[in-house]
């Protein structure tokens, strides 16, 4: 007591006195400060149970056993997966395609889902169940349903635990094919210079058409391997130049027919693509009709939507340039000079050769001539000899 003092004195004293205090990470021990691992020192989650682990993080023996699963280093106390009912899809045929997501924690165990369906909050049926341990989306078919019936259905799982958890209830109601896809055909003629579009038009021989094509899915569901085929009549030639939505290196031809894949619910598609008409002497002069038809396939569809397009082709007598005649050979030169020269050498041979007796009624008409001059010659002499006598 008193240190340092004159009347400093000694006296005994058991009560404990703070000598220093031990860093974070080190204990005590015989009375100093030691960097040895804490014992119980924090609790974390380890194969889905809590651990105790010490202070350097080491697991030591189990803290408690979870029956739900080990979460954010707790037991967790709901189930350690969930379940979302999403929108039926495929609705078509008299069948449907369920969809949902399951949402899982880690665990070592195994995962079922499955769904209920029915025509009722009952349901009273219930697809069979199948393993999926992740979380992620999962589908399942259901058949020979009623056409034009609302239908009620939601997800369900079961964890390793054996608890099961539902979604929502979700409605959908089964549906035709017969608005699912649409499809028009138009046409319009390049050579006459008339951009404007129609189910109907006319053209002339050797024309070139330009045809458009345009597909939409007007049903609430995708529509699935969807192809396209032209069935060109005789004397409509195709010419490609094709172009998909915009995309002119698309593969395939229209007459062979081309895979469009799946069209989205409320998609449209454009198909353009050109033709000739074939030349003249195909036709007969008139006009003649040729029918253009395109169909529609899918996997989906149980009936073919078409649509068609009517060409009018008139040929008439003359076309383009005209021909004219200007002789007997057609040529200038030769009607001009040669023609008249081989007829006039045709008269002298036929003249001299007397086949026709040209010859005989020349001489006769020359003998007519001499004696009609020779008359003539002698009436005057006679004049001439009267009018001398008389004077």
């Amino acid at each position: 007591n008193n240190p340092g003092t004159a009347n400093s004195v000694c006296s005994d004293s058991s009560a404990s006195q703070l000598k220093t205090t031990c860093s974070s990470g080190q204990t005590c021990s015989n009375g100093a400060c030691s960097n040895s691992c804490a014992y119980h020192y924090s609790q974390r989650c380890a194969n889905n149970n809590l651990y105790w682990f010490d202070s350097c993080g080491n697991q030591q023996d189990i803290a408690q056993y979870c029956a739900n699963g080990c979460q954010n280093n707790i037991c967790a106390t709901q189930q350690n997966i969930s379940i979302q009912t999403n929108s039926a899809t495929n609705t078509f045929n008299n069948q449907a395609t369920l969809n949902g997501y399951l949402y899982r924690v880690a665990s070592s165990g195994v995962t079922y889902v499955w769904f209920q369906w029915g025509t009722s909050l009952s349901y009273g049926y219930e697809t069979p169940r199948q393993a999926q341990n992740y979380s992620g989306s999962f589908s399942q078919n259901i058949a020979n349903l009623s056409p034009g019936v609302a239908y009620h259905f939601r997800a369900a799982a079961q964890n390793d635990y054996e608890n099961i958890v539902y979604g929502s209830d979700m409605i959908f109601t089964t549906g035709s094919t017969g608005n699912l896809i649409s499809v028009n055909k138009t046409a319009r003629n390049l050579s006459s210079g008339n951009l404007n579009w129609s189910n109907s038009i006319y053209a002339s021989p050797s024309d070139v058409l330009m045809f458009m094509i345009t597909i939409q899915a007007i049903g609430n569901q995708n529509a699935q391997n969807i192809t396209v085929k032209d069935a060109f009549p005789a004397n409509l030639i195709y010419k490609n130049q094709l172009v998909v939505s915009g995309a002119s290196n698309y593969s395939g031809d229209i007459v062979s027919g081309i895979n469009l894949g799946t069209i989205s619910a409320g998609q449209t598609v454009t198909i353009t693509y050109q033709a000739q008409v074939a030349s003249p002497q195909n036709f007969n002069y008139g006009t003649t009709t040729l029918n253009n038809g395109v169909s529609i396939t899918g996997s989906q569809l149980n009936y073919n939507p078409t649509s068609n397009v009517s060409i009018m082709v008139a040929r008439s007598a003359v076309y383009g340039a005209s021909s004219v005649a200007t002789g007997l050979t057609d040529n200038f030169l030769a009607d001009l000079f040669f023609l008249p020269l081989l007829v006039a050498l045709i008269g002298i041979w036929l003249f001299k050769s007397g086949i026709f007796g040209l010859e005989k009624w020349v001489d006769g008409l020359k003998a007519k001539n001499r004696d009609y001059k020779a008359q003539k010659e002698l009436k005057l002499k006679i004049a001439q000899i009267k009018q001398s006598e008389g004077n």
